[in-house]
Parts: C-alpha cells; sequence; structure tokens
C-alpha cells in the first residue's frame, strides 16, 4: 500500500467501557476502512485498552488516567499498513499521545491530544512547544480541543468558546503553519455536534505536496 491511500480519523466516543460501544466502532471504523484512528475520551485503563485490538487493528498507542476513567486517548493504527514506530510520548493525566514513526520509509508524528472543558492557555502552548520539539517528517495532528476555532461556523451558541484562549490558539497555529483541514476544504459551511467536533491539523505546506492526499468528509455527528 502506497502512503497516498492512508485513510484517518478522529473521534471523541465519549467512552468505551461498554463491550456494544466498542464493537460499534470497530465496526464502523472497520466498514470505512481505517487505517489510523484517533479517539478520545475512551475512558479505559492500561489492560482495557487490549480490548480495542481488534478487527485488524493490531497497534494501539494510549495515554491513560489513573485517578479515573475519564479523558484518555488512543492511537489505533490497522495492519493493512506497514508503520514501524520510532517514539512515543505521553500524558499522566491522559490528555495526549505522540508517536513518531514511519510508513513505507516516510517519516511521521501522530499526535493525538483531548483537552477537558476549561483548560487554560498554558496547555495548548504545552501543544505547541511539544509539536515544535518532538516533530519528525509528516505531522498528523488531530483530536478534541473543547475549543471553536471560527466560533461563528463551529456553534450555534457562542457563549462556549474563550475568545481570548481561540485566538492565542489560532496565532501560534499560524506561527507553525498548521491548519484545520476540514475547515480548509470548507470554509464556509456551518456544521454542528452535539459537544464539539474532533479536529485534524496538518501543516499547510504539505497540503499540495505529492506524498499527501486529502480526500472529501464531514464531521460526525455524536
Amino acid at each position: 500500500m502506497t502512503h497516498e491511500n492512508i485513510k484517518i480519523f478522529s473521534f471523541n466516543v465519549n467512552g468505551t467501557l461498554n463491550p456494544i460501544t466498542r464493537s460499534k466502532i470497530l465496526t464502523k471504523m472497520n466498514k470505512e476502512k481505517a487505517h489510523i484512528v484517533y479517539l478520545q475520551e475512551t475512558h479505559l485503563d492500561n489492560k482495557e485498552h487490549e480490548k480495542l485490538r481488534k478487527m485488524g487493528f493490531t497497534k494501539i498507542f494510549f495515554s491513560s488516567y489513573k485517578s479515573n476513567h475519564k479523558r484518555v486517548v488512543a492511537i489505533l493504527i490497522s495492519n493493512k499498513i506497514s508503520f514501524k514506530q520510532t517514539h512515543e510520548q505521553k500524558d499522566k493525566e491522559g490528555r495526549f499521545i505522540l508517536v513518531r514513526g514511519a510508513i513505507d520509509g516516510n517519516e511521521i508524528t501522530l499526535f493525538n491530544i483531548y483537552a477537558p472543558p476549561g483548560s487554560d492557555f498554558s496547555f495548548f502552548q504545552k501543544i505547541f512547544d511539544i509539536i515544535i520539539s518532538e516533530t519528525v517528517g509528516i505531522l498528523i495532528c488531530g483530536g478534541d480541543l473543547n475549543i471553536h476555532l471560527q466560533p461563528k461556523l463551529d456553534v450555534s451558541n457562542h457563549t462556549h468558546t474563550s475568545k481570548a484562549v481561540t485566538k492565542k490558539f489560532n496565532k501560534l497555529m499560524k506561527d507553525i503553519d498548521l491548519i484545520d483541514i476540514w475547515r480548509d476544504m470548507y470554509p464556509k459551511t456551518r456544521q454542528y455536534t452535539h459537544f464539539s467536533a474532533p479536529i485534524l491539523f496538518i501543516p499547510e505546506s504539505i497540503v499540495s505536496s505529492p506524498f499527501v492526499k486529502i480526500g472529501q468528509g464531514s464531521r460526525m455527528q455524536t
């Protein structure tokens, strides 16, 4: 398989303790022929994450939160692509997981983030610092940030977003050349999820690269 065909999904699943919920998620990803899946709020501990190792998702990377089952992020990688891991960095509070490796010899950095509601800007600054210092090759950054980058388009009720955090976040994105893929493809579309929309970011400089192919998609309703 060549890297042009890789399909990446990001979902806030709001808990996967229920085996029926886990089965539905994995079945949907299998049906969509997903190769890399970012999950937020799995609510699973270290041992329970092994239950996601099904339907061809043989590589699983996760960051659990020992204090309780809330938060927790995971990256699932299908056996249909040849991914070789070289580095992994976890957050002790289950808010992010960064994995570096290579697919078909091409270096890639996978970064899945969950920002709990009300996170202050220091957390987002830490995320950008990690992106700057740890990215090798192509960066695929995704997750649920619980902020709205364009409040007038992303939400129907503007009181749910912090203007100060949003402004600073958008500036940092611009400073390091990151774009929201979905918003870049649909710059004027208004579409809401029940809570917040998982996001995928990539450097703007690689959008036109022959190594990257972006297909059409939509934001999954939660």
